[in-house]
């Protein structure tokens, strides 16, 4: 890590002495520090402590605009948790540093309204609920790939094929088939009516053999671990003082689900299953005109669950979205619920004052299908439906100038069959934040 530092260096310094030579070229720097400090109590048990934790993300960012046409751009990122692994304090240095983004787009590659994209960048479309960023992450979500786009006044498409796993070796001589996790797609953006539509189509192409659990056990034929695929739209509107944004996506394909107890040498062993997962979201608002900015809005958020034992797998698979946006601010959710989830939600918001906000969130979760729960009265094996009920309050402020400086806490009170206990606890989580862009 300490070479990559090391190399990264010395391009920057390339990059600031070089290309300032280039008549065309508009070089720029940017970046952010943000701190992240929070309290948490969430596992429901009353012998639990308060944990508290610090994260701090850095990033630096360097842009280039060549010949108005071609956009280069940089992004270093340090993510770190104070005092991890004990570096605070010592000689020693954590490998926190990543590249983050590494890209370059070209504006009109083939002609006006023509363009692509390739290298490492962030991919983000619509409301994140199916491609997202995940910007509150101290991470954040960045691909390897390319995009190609095609936009007119009225609509924009966008092509991209994405790498999310490269297992093949380098020098293919002994090994002959593909085993890659890739991810290609179609993203169609009707500015006219304000609707997107998409298409996502996974494929784990590694080989497993699949298992008939019905005949014999044995091995019959050789599939790829997962070929999935996701289409859906995403529908906006702002009208009057009323805005409404709805989600809707259903997911097809199949996968084997691998037995352990099954090997090879070759292969790996499985059953098949096929996907019919469904997701619906839809938020409705109404703004006031008045001096306070103040928003008030319900919504639900849907993902099919599955409770049945056959090849039919109905639980829909929430993949590159930006779950902290959606299923409350705690993370409870962010790969799905029991057996699905539905989260029916009250939101609002208000400037208390000059510079403050004032937000309020309200989620009622149950599952979208029964789920296996522990009585505790019983010990007994039952299914219900019985999720919680979250609140979210959140304070944010631009008084202080220069800095944006955001407060939160959110509180769970989780039913019994979730909790798996009775003489439980409330979820606590609180945090602050301040960001600075320079």
């Amino acid at each position: 890590m300490k070479g990559f530092v090391r190399i990264a260096t010395v391009l920057a310094l390339i990059m600031a002495l070089a290309v300032p030579l280039q008549a065309e070229t508009d070089l720029s720097f940017s970046g952010q520090i943000r701190n992240q400090s929070f309290a948490a109590k969430t596992s429901f048990d009353t012998a639990a402590e308060f944990q508290t934790y610090d994260l701090l993300r850095t990033r630096f960012n360097i842009k280039a605009k060549v010949d108005d046409n071609v956009t280069a751009f940089v992004q270093f990122q340090d993510s770190r948790t104070y005092g991890i692994d004990g570096y605070s304090g010592t000689t020693k240095a954590g490998n926190n540093v990543d590249l983050h983004q590494a890209y370059f787009a070209i504006d009109n590659l083939l002609g006006e309204g023509w363009g692509m994209m390739g290298g490492r960048f962030e991919f983000a479309k619509g409301n994140h609920r199916v491609l997202g960023n995940v910007g509150w992450s101290n991470i954040g979500r960045s691909w390897d790939g390319g995009t190609f786009w095609y936009t007119q006044d009225k609509y924009t498409i966008t092509g991209f094929a994405l790498k999310i796993a490269e297992r093949d070796p380098i020098d293919a001589t002994t090994f002959l088939s593909n085993q890659d996790y890739t991810v290609y797609g179609l993203y169609a953006e009707l500015k006219k009516w304000n609707l997107d539509l998409f298409i996502l189509m996974e494929e784990d192409a590694r080989k497993v053999l699949k298992v008939d659990p019905i005949a014999t056990m044995t091995d019959t034929t050789v599939e790829k671990a997962m070929e999935r695929v996701t289409f859906g739209m995403y529908y906006h509107r702002t009208y009057n003082k009323f805005d409404y944004k709805m989600n809707f996506a259903l997911q097809g394909g199949k996968y084997v689900k691998w037995d352990t107890t099954t090997t090879s040498s070759d292969y790996l062993h499985g059953f098949e299953y096929n996907f019919g997962g469904m997701m619906f979201a839809a938020e409705g608002g109404y703004s006031f005109m008045d001096a306070h900015n103040t928003r008030v809005a319900v919504g639900i958020d849907f993902t099919s669950g599955d409770n049945t034992a056959d090849d039919k797998d109905k639980v829909y698979r929430n993949l590159f979205w930006t779950g902290h946006k959606f299923n409350g601010y705690m993370d409870y959710f962010l790969g799905g619920g029991p057996n699905g989830l539905m989260d029916f939600m009250l939101r609002g918001k208000t400037d208390i004052t000059r510079g403050w906000t004032l937000a309020a969130d309200l989620h009622m979760f149950s599952s979208a299908q029964n789920y296996l729960a522990d009585d505790p009265a019983t010990t007994a094996v039952e299914t219900s439906k019985d999720v919680g009920m979250e609140i979210d309050l959140t304070v944010k402020t631009t008084r202080v100038k220069g800095i944006g400086l955001q407060w939160g806490v959110s509180y769970f009170m989780a039913k019994d069959d979730f909790a798996g206990m009775t003489d439980k606890d409330p979820g606590v989580w609180s945090y602050g934040m301040a960001t600075v862009n320079f």
